[in-house]
């Protein structure tokens, strides 16, 4: 006779089945689009039942809620990880940089799923507590990073943490998302690997030189 599981236990399972839900949505929605996904193909995809994911989340709006904090949540854990505040606030700003880039193209879905939600508004990430709380310390280290850099003389006092992640964000997702039709319509491939190594180096080149103090030091001698 079957033992009956625990309340632990069912919580567990519901938890996993969640999670198996999540990443399959993940993969449907990155590649099919809001409108394109469909709950069948999600269910397949995660090995669930369709009427388990209508369980556990309700509709497909709310699936893709759950998905994108998912994918925005990834995103900050990996910045969080490169544990910036402790380098040379030159080298923090070039490691923020290169690191935003290279997740940008090296997880087009994160892509897909900030087009979604751009032309839905913004609804699902402004309702997103977790999503909102994650950038805090993102803003908080950038804010040091700087403090630091201006009171060694090496950027100048009036920027602004927020515009600068605004600008490395911004730059590096433009060129990830944008690199095919660039290279088509000026016939060239930005998506080849010198090419997108070069546009790497620029946008660091350019964001350190944007804040940096007038008569700082040459990086190798700083610090």
């Amino acid at each position: 006779m079957t033992r009956p599981k625990d309340p632990d236990e069912k919580q567990r399972d519901r938890t996993r089945t969640r999670a198996r839900i999540v990443e399959g949505a993940r993969a449907v929605f990155a590649t099919s689009g809001f409108k394109g996904a469909r709950m069948d193909e999600i269910a397949e995809r995660s090995g669930v039942a369709k009427a388990s994911v209508f369980h556990h989340f309700g509709s497909k709006n709310a699936l893709f809620a759950e998905a994108l904090e998912a994918e925005v949540l990834a995103l900050r854990r990996y910045q969080q990880d490169l544990d910036l505040r402790d380098l040379e606030p030159r080298t923090a700003i070039r490691q923020l940089v290169e690191s935003t880039f290279d997740y940008f193209l090296n997880n087009p879905s994160i892509i897909t799923f900030l087009n979604i939600e751009n032309r839905l508004g913004g609804e699902h990430m402004r309702q997103s507590t977790a999503s909102v709380k994650a950038y805090n310390p993102l803003r908080d280290s950038l804010e040091l990073i700087l403090e630091r850099g201006v009171a060694h003389g090496l950027f100048r006092p009036e920027v602004d943490a927020l515009a600068l992640y605004l600008s490395i964000a911004g730059m590096s997702y433009h060129y990830v998302a944008n690199r095919h039709t660039l290279g088509a319509v000026f016939a060239r491939d930005l998506g080849a690997p010198e090419e997108v190594s070069r546009r790497r180096a620029q946008i660091v080149d350019f964001v350190l030189h944007a804040i940096a103090a007038p008569n700082a030091p040459p990086e190798a001698s700083s610090f």
